[in-house]
């Protein structure tokens, strides 16, 4: 018959980080994190388990012996660092766990020794909250308090015209030219037809309506701002609360019924679900040319060497107004379009950005920009830096291959990667017209 260790002999010795102690007696909690639902006239209460609960161990030991005030400040010096350590428990074995609180008692009349109660927490997964800023909305919030700082600002500095002034047409002339501004960046992306019909009628019925709104700074300001709206939107193919505010101001006097319906009631939906990354990127590079195409356009020529009279002076601070509201507007746009926008490669966001920072700081470095207004502009170029860094760190470089032999498109690939996978990716980023031919020496762009 075999012997049998006795549950004594079976038992080892307690320790914590290494520091040895006596156990006189233990209690330990397991089990489930159990939720009760109670819920009005229900008999039965729904138990909604949430997972394990946490280990609890209660041990209370003690320490004996001449030298036991060594290993009580030990003991309590290995508690007091934190962190989590091996506990050899004499009945569960080792476990790693984390010590919530130990007590210490001594007595006078029990000489070398001391009884100390330890709670013990089982360690879990160290995940501290992660808190994710949301540098998307910071832009959307930089770009409203800037739109609606601009056209506070446009307001003030708006010089009212008198209707009989003989300058008042060249006011006309800049208000019609910053429509034709407006159709003419709507080409870079037209591909919904009926969007593109919708906007040249709200153009072509400012410019017949025009005589009737430059006397008025509030009038000229919803006018300009509701007509980029609606030019934001053709860009987009989407209606944000703020354009579709913008565009209803817009609509009851130059605009038809029915007009811009398809995005008023989100029949017309940019689903990027549908389309490749490339396709997507292709499509996000088209919009960055029409903003880049509207914030090139410009009202305000000065006619050097050219007396001008106080009434053309006053016009041509309007018309020079009215060309920064426009630049701030599309800014604006531009800014919160290139947030959403698909990129390809690190080569691509960082001329993205580039390209903004140059827009935002030539607005910057104008005499005319309000104090308040030239901040709102370093906050924005900063938020956007922010960004776009951002998303850069994820992307992958853009580097360059050598062709040695004259082959085609479908070889390259293959020699290169063993499949092909990159095919529409080299051809939109060198814009190669025919794949079948690739010369010898001719150096393509390709994401690592």
């Amino acid at each position: 018959m075999n012997s049998l260790k006795s549950w004594v002999q079976n038992l080892k010795k307690a320790s914590f980080k290494g520091i040895p102690f006596e156990v006189e007696s233990h209690q330990s909690e397991f089990g489930r994190r159990i939720v009760s639902h109670s819920f009005p006239y229900k008999d039965k209460p729904y138990n909604e388990d949430l997972g394990k609960k946490q280990r609890s161990l209660q041990i209370t030991g003690f320490l004996v012996g001449d030298n036991y005030f060594a290993k009580r400040d030990k003991l309590i010096e290995a508690v007091e660092k934190g962190k989590s350590g091996e506990l050899i428990h004499p009945y569960l074995g080792s476990m790693e766990v984390e010590c919530a609180s130990i007590s210490v008692s001594e007595s006078h009349t029990k000489g070398r020794f001391c009884s100390i109660q330890f709670t013990f927490l089982e360690t879990g997964t160290q995940l501290p909250l992660k808190v994710t800023e949301n540098k998307i909305a910071k832009v959307f919030s930089a770009c409203a308090q800037l739109t609606e700082k601009s056209q506070k600002s446009f307001e003030n500095k708006f010089s009212a015209l008198n209707a009989s002034s003989k300058y008042l047409h060249k006011m006309q002339d800049a208000i019609k030219s910053s429509m034709s501004g407006i159709k003419n960046a709507e080409k870079f992306v037209s591909s919904v037809t009926q969007l593109a019909t919708d906007l040249s009628y709200v153009v072509r019925n400012v410019n017949s309506s025009i005589h009737k709104t430059t006397m008025f700074t509030g009038n000229i300001s919803s006018l300009i701002y509701g007509a980029f709206c609606a030019l934001d939107s053709c860009i987009k193919g989407s209606l944000s609360d703020k354009n579709k505010k913008a565009m209803a101001k817009l609509i009851p006097t130059y605009a038809m019924p029915g007009m811009f319906q398809m995005l008023f009631k989100n029949d017309h939906k940019n689903d990027s679900a549908t389309y490749t990354k490339v396709q997507l990127a292709e499509q996000s590079y088209k919009k960055i040319l029409a903003y880049k195409s509207m914030f090139k356009m410009r009202l305000f020529f000065l006619m050097q060497n050219r007396k001008r009279s106080p009434d053309e002076i006053k016009v041509d601070q309007n018309i020079y107004e009215l060309e920064i509201l426009i630049k701030i507007f599309t800014i604006c746009a531009w800014c919160e379009m290139v947030t959403t926008a698909t990129f390809l490669s690190v080569n691509d966001i960082n001329k993205a950005r580039d390209d903004i920072a140059e827009a935002i700081d030539s607005l910057m470095h104008n005499k005319t920009i309000d104090d308040e207004v030239y901040d709102m502009l370093y906050q924005l170029r900063s938020r956007i830096y922010d960004n776009l860094n951002s998303i850069a760190n994820k992307l992958p470089v853009i580097y360059k291959v050598k062709i040695r032999y004259r082959q085609t498109l479908l070889n390259f690939c293959f020699e290169q990667f063993g499949n092909l996978d990159k095919e529409n990716e080299i051809l939109y980023l060198n814009n190669i017209k025919n794949p079948e031919y690739l010369f010898k020496g001719q150096i393509l762009k390709v994401i690592a």
